[in-house]
């Protein structure tokens, strides 16, 4: 230990580096360049995603920061030692009686049934033999002595006015809160964010900004703010009041943290060693009316700058006028906070902001009203949308939407573009094409110097075209003096002051909400409920935190040889169970595990007539024909004349393929579902119905090179877009021809002609001989699914729907708004491809 408090493994690392001469090194591998290899072969490996990002950039870290003290105990390890000592060798489930106690207990905290309502199910006469109570439950739960201490603090509030006796009117008003830094002991001593948590600088050899928020693992409710109508304050002076009564709870919730940040605090951290920590507010997140009242500002200022109220959609210009700069006379709570300078601490909120604001509020009824016959048109064309899974559907359109929620807004982003093409003008176009491209880049994940200056100039974009607007008589002057589009400038500052901004959305935090606030309420019994939901919150923390340790134990075992690791199996379930990868009928693919299909096919023994009827694939025995010739020996291609009409065949519904990780858009693998199901007629009286079928359409290789494979080439020269008419597999006797799953497409044309103004790509059916030009394909050259809109023109046609919307037209552009993914691909690669191949066209023009 005290060579790691004298000397890091970095101080040394660096000693050794720089003692070797690099000169002598090169100079050496220079001489042996022609020599004949006798050492292992070396292959260079891909070192890129498919994003562009390098999958290892160069890390150096900070040599002094983050010095380790001494040898510090995380969460786990106390519990842990107190089982110990308890009895006798390890008694694992202390304080709960077994493991089947344990389970009990952890279903009925983690229920959102109340005290009153436990009790009358463990009355029941099937739990006769289970000696537990509610009140029992919690004191059980309460020995685990994990969580945060809460505390009630009263303080008064003076009313500006007096009652008829000429006394002055005092409200009392509660304050619930908790030690702030006890909290932040809890999560960097929690083993769980061990791979999240870094204690120095990083200096990283990439342009990279990709520092998340986790807030559904790392989140901790520190205080229940009091909620009153002021009442006894006059109304002029009502506002101002409420404003300081927030920023008094908030000195009081944070006044720990003066000291801490100034001085530090010793902390044991998650890797087992104790550091000194210096606790700062790095960040606030808000929506836009809380953004204003913590940085003390009148809501329809920025909450950021000083920016003149009149020219906010312009440049920009500061004032430093008290009255004109629309500041409050509060006292702020962040006054005494060492380090930390709120106006940068206040983050992007793409929820409120943006999908909110920016889109649904502005620019879709700009758009709305800039379309021929408005509305009618824009509800027909979403209800002629195609088909999608990962796409919602609006079956009467959006005009008439009451409630609108955060879904919502992403999902009409996804093909808003496309449902005012060709229906409004081209400058409004190009207007909500800069709205949606900001919209997009602003929720990457990982950003490089590269995506922020496309985020800046999808936002100069909308600045350009956005006039079209003030011509349509759509707005007035000032048209655009709106608080959230001028908050759009900051976004490039506070990504790379902060890190990316999917991680500040308020989405988080009000889905804690109903966490922290609605099932706690739900839980008690009305009386006094805050005490109560304090205790509850503390049991709910306390119970996760002994299920990570039951977890964390198991590792462990398994890592000293006594028992099975089971650790990895569990992350790995967790990993399915995110991404949904598989079911239980399901397997991968042999040797091939992006890709997985059921175990069983559904349809056994289907003959190939009857797929050729259903499945719509009138081409189906010559395309097999042609495949089993060109995969099968010589020997056995006379055997593709075999198959036949009567040729039995197993069919599938549908197989899932792992998308290649792009760290813009996360660093979990995701998974595409590719479906064919033919249509099926219903019984329903009086009539039959027919259930439509469901056909996907994917991208596709036309030769077997992968995505990562593609360097310098065209991204899409070697994909093209197909509809999956049916998945199936050889039965019997022809298995042995080809024993792995495939799949009958037809085709689309290439990607050859691109829109500059929608900036999508359009593909049409490919034809020969007036049929739908057709092959059959392993599953595994289907790289992901897309999305298929029609090229709509002026007007709808009002008969067709999104289930033959695929039939009825024959143009259609490829949508690249369908999810973040397909953003990256058919706009941030392809655009900077297609900068690269402009340069080197002007390097060698003649001059």
């Amino acid at each position: 230990m005290a060579d790691l408090n004298e000397r890091s493994y970095t101080d040394e690392l660096v000693d050794l580096l720089t003692s070797l001469n690099v000169d002598d090194m090169e100079h050496s591998a220079l001489e042996q360049d022609n020599q004949p290899s006798k050492h292992a072969h070396i292959e260079e490996v891909e070192d890129e995603e498919p994003g562009g990002l390098l999958k290892d950039p160069f890390v150096h870290l900070h040599p002094t920061a983050g010095r380790i003290l001494r040898k510090g105990k995380t969460i786990y390890d106390k519990i842990h030692e107190t089982q110990v000592k308890d009895e006798l060798g390890d008694k694992l489930w202390e304080p709960f009686a077994d493991d089947e106690e344990w389970d009990l207990v952890q279903f009925l905290i983690g229920s959102s049934l109340s005290q009153k309502d436990i009790d009358q199910y463990l009355k029941l006469k099937i739990m006769s033999s289970v000696s537990l109570t509610c009140s029992k439950a919690h004191n059980i739960v309460s020995r685990l002595g994990i969580g945060p201490s809460w505390l009630c603090e009263t303080f008064e509030s003076k009313s500006d006015e007096l009652d008829e006796e000429g006394n002055q009117c005092i409200e009392y008003l509660e304050l619930w809160r908790c030690n702030p830094l006890e909290c932040i002991r809890e999560l960097i001593r929690n083993p769980i964010f061990c791979e999240y948590l870094r204690y120095a600088p990083e200096e990283v050899f990439e342009d990279v900004y990709g520092e998340k928020s986790i807030y559904t693992r790392a989140t901790i409710l520190i205080g229940y703010l009091p909620v009153t109508k002021l009442e006894n304050f006059s109304k002029e002076n009502r506002a101002l009041r409420g404003y300081q009564l927030f920023h008094n709870c908030m000195r009081l919730l944070l006044k720990l943290l003066v000291a801490a940040g100034m001085n530090g605090i010793t902390m044991n951290c998650t890797d087992g060693f104790q550091r000194k920590i210096y606790l700062i507010v790095a960040a606030y997140v808000a929506d836009h009316p809380e953004q204003c009242l913590i940085a003390c500002c009148q809501e329809n200022r920025c909450p950021k700058c000083l920016v003149d109220l009149d020219k906010r959609a312009v440049e920009g210009d500061i004032t430093v006028s008290f009255i004109t700069g629309g500041l409050q006379a509060v006292r702020p709570f962040w006054t005494d906070l060492p380090h930390c300078d709120i106006f940068s601490c206040i983050t992007p909120d793409i929820l409120h902001q943006l999908h909110k604001g920016v889109f649904k509020d502005h620019t879709v009824k700009w758009a709305t009203a800039s379309v021929n016959e408005k509305g009618t048109e824009v509800d027909c064309r979403f209800q002629a949308m195609t088909a999608h899974p990962d796409l919602r559907y609006f079956h009467k359109g959006i005009s008439l939407i009451s409630q609108w929620t955060g879904t919502k807004y992403k999902n009409t982003e996804k093909v808003f573009l496309r449902v005012i093409a060709g229906a409004a003008e081209k400058d409004v176009i190009l207007a909500v094409r800069a709205v949606l491209d900001f919209i997009y880049y602003a929720h990457f994940e990982t950003h490089t110097e590269e995506s922020l200056q496309n985020l800046d100039r999808a936002w100069q974009a909308f600045h350009r075209y956005k006039h079209v607007f003030l011509r349509n008589e759509v707005r007035k002057q000032p048209a655009f003096n709106i608080p959230k589009l001028h908050l759009m400038i900051h976004y490039v500052h506070s990504i790379r002051l902060l890190g990316t901004a999917d991680g500040y959305s308020t989405e988080g935090p009000e889905r804690l909400h109903i966490d922290f606030a609605k099932l706690g309420y739900c839980a008690s019994n009305r009386k006094q409920y805050i005490s109560q939901m304090a205790t509850w919150l503390n049991c709910q923390e306390a119970v996760r935190h002994f299920e990570g340790y039951l977890q964390w134990l198991e590792v462990r075992k398994g890592a000293d040889g006594s028992a099975e690791d089971k650790g990895e199996s569990d992350g790995e379930e967790d990993s399915v169970a995110e991404t949904k990868v598989a079911e239980d009928d399901e397997e991968s693919v042999p040797s091939l595990e992006r890709y997985k299909i059921a175990k069983k096919p559904p349809y056994l023994c289907v003959p190939i007539k009857k797929v050729i009827t259903q499945y719509g694939a009138p081409d189906f025995i010559e395309c097999l024909q042609d495949f089993l010739r060109g995969e099968c020996e010589d020997a056995c291609a006379s055997t593709a004349t075999q198959i036949h009409g009567a040729t039995n065949i197993s069919i599938f519904k549908q197989f899932k393929v792992t998308l290649l990780v792009m760290s813009q858009v996360s660093k979990k693998a995701t998974v595409n579902t590719v479906r064919a199901i033919a249509s099926q007629l219903t019984k329903k009286e009086p009539f039959e119905a027919e259930s439509p079928g469901s056909f996907f359409t994917v991208l596709t290789h036309t030769s077997r090179q992968t995505l990562n494979q593609r360097n310098e080439e065209h991204l899409l020269h070697d994909l093209a877009v197909a509809e999956v008419r049916a998945i199936f597999q050889l039965a019997g006797e022809h298995s042995c021809q080809y024993s792995k799953p495939l799949a009958y497409v037809q085709w689309f044309t290439s990607f050859q002609a691109r829109n500059n103004t929608v900036g999508m790509y359009t593909v049409s059916h490919s034809t020969h001989n007036h049929r739908h030009r057709a092959s059959v394909i392993p599953i595994t050259d289907i790289e992901w699914t897309c999305h298929l809109i029609p090229v709509w023109g002026v007007h709808t046609d009002y008969t067709v729907t999104r289930h033959n919307a695929l039939e009825r037209y024959t143009k259609f552009y490829v949508n690249l708004y369908l999810r973040h993914y397909d953003f990256v691909i058919f706009r941030l690669l392809l655009d900077r491809w297609l900068r690269k191949q402009n340069e080197r066209a002007a390097v060698i023009q003649p001059e």
